[in-house]
């Protein structure tokens, strides 16, 4: 499909549930997973011991999957403790799925690369990992079905995606680092095979103690899996991230690098734009835009993606303007994206996030050679920049202040 770089915007006319792409590399339970990879792999419950797995730390990419099929009793069960389903850690780091309430959750904690041993989740949907702990619900599962899950954490940019019965979800946890200890002192307890939380595992994502935030979170009321007797079942952890999914139908627009950057007089960027299937009769358009029409030039404002040419994505030049204008060091525009269909594609509808193009200016240096008295980087020396002087200088001589 072309040149696709490393960040992709998503433009899709229901954000939530996607479906999954076809399998590359099929795995058993992450179609994009080679099972040979995980570390891993078991259709065997257990309690989790210190050493089960390698250790999955460093840039933070860890991915936990699951089949299984619960009773009616996990289900009773799940509303009044979590359920485990798998988790590797301990008391400090950790990451798992649990089954609350009836829904499946994902539970980190140490994601923000410090750790708690009384981390603290204000909800099921906690995606601020800055107070040791996150969580994201996943889903509802159903009494009796075959059920196949996984989640997968990038914790040097904080994207989740998480897949249950082949729907797949993504949102960003925030407060996450490049560096982290995802796998805890490297126990892995699956499904467990006991009711006490000294049967049942590790606490994995857990906090070690009920912070009065629910007993949904609470370590000490961990339970284990019963499941209904002779289903398949499997536990699979990986060092490595699940590939985006796209959904059907998808519009997609990548970034060089993760970012635009460009600069007056200077440096160019590309986006890539592109869709992923096959639009037949019906032509996608998608016309570009910039909130700032001033500040840079396109080398295409209009994009047409047609059955015969759909597979290959389109670039797409942005030159800065340069103006004699001084502005700041750098200064931004929103590069907007409309997409239009026939009302009878599966394309209409769509809409787009914008991307940000971040423009150095050059008519004051902006190369790090602006006047030193231009505190605030607005290319004018002015009374804002002694306000900005006199009120930096009087904090750092007051009494007590950064003591």
């Amino acid at each position: 499909m072309g040149n696709i770089f490393k960040k992709q915007y998503f433009i899709a006319a229901a954000i939530g549930c996607l479906f999954s792409a076809a399998n590359v590399n099929a795995g058993e339970l992450v179609p994009q997973l080679d099972d040979s990879t995980a570390r891993f792999n078991s259709a065997t419950p257990q309690v989790g011991q210190t050493g089960d797995i390698d250790p999955i730390e460093g840039e933070g990419a860890i991915t936990l999957a699951a089949r299984f099929t619960p009773s009616s009793q996990d289900i009773s069960n799940s509303a009044s403790g979590p359920v485990i389903i798998i988790e590797t850690g301990g008391t400090t780091f950790g990451n798992g799925i649990y089954l609350c309430g009836g829904d499946l959750v994902y539970f980190s904690k140490g994601s923000n690369g410090s750790g708690g041993n009384f981390s603290t989740q204000t909800s099921l949907n906690d995606t601020d990992v800055s107070d040791n702990a996150a969580s994201y619900t996943i889903g509802p599962v159903n009494e009796g079905e075959d059920t196949t899950v996984y989640v997968s954490l990038n914790s040097a940019t904080g994207e989740l995606t998480a897949s249950l019965n082949g729907e797949v979800s993504q949102t960003i946890i925030n407060g996450t680092v490049e560096w982290a200890n995802l796998s805890g002192n490297e126990s892995v307890s699956f499904f467990s095979k006991g009711s006490s939380a000294q049967e049942a595992g590790f606490m994995g994502g857990l906090t070690n103690t009920d912070q009065g935030q629910g007993d949904l979170w609470d370590a000490g009321l961990a339970q284990g899996f019963s499941g209904v007797s002779g289903a398949p079942a499997r536990g699979q952890i990986f060092a490595q991230l699940a590939p985006e999914v796209l959904p059907p139908y998808s519009v997609f627009v990548s970034e060089t690098d993760e970012e635009t950057l460009i600069s007056e007089g200077g440096i160019t960027d590309e986006i890539s734009v592109g869709i992923n299937s096959d639009p037949g009769q019906y032509s996608v358009e998608v016309v570009l835009s910039l909130s700032e029409p001033g500040q840079a030039n396109l080398s295409q404002q209009t994009l047409t993606f047609t059955n015969s040419n759909w597979e290959n994505t389109q670039t797409v030049t942005i030159t800065a303007a340069d103006d004699n204008i001084m502005e700041s060091k750098v200064h931004s525009a929103e590069l907007n994206f409309e997409v239009s269909a026939d009302e009878q594609s599966e394309y209409n509808g769509f809409t787009a996030a914008a991307v940000t193009v971040d423009i150095q200016e050059n008519d004051c240096g902006s190369w790090g050679m602006f006047n030193k008295a231009d505190f605030n980087n607005d290319c004018q020396v002015d009374f804002e920049d002694a306000l900005e002087f006199s009120t930096e200088w009087l904090s750092s001589t007051m009494p007590g202040e950064g003591a």
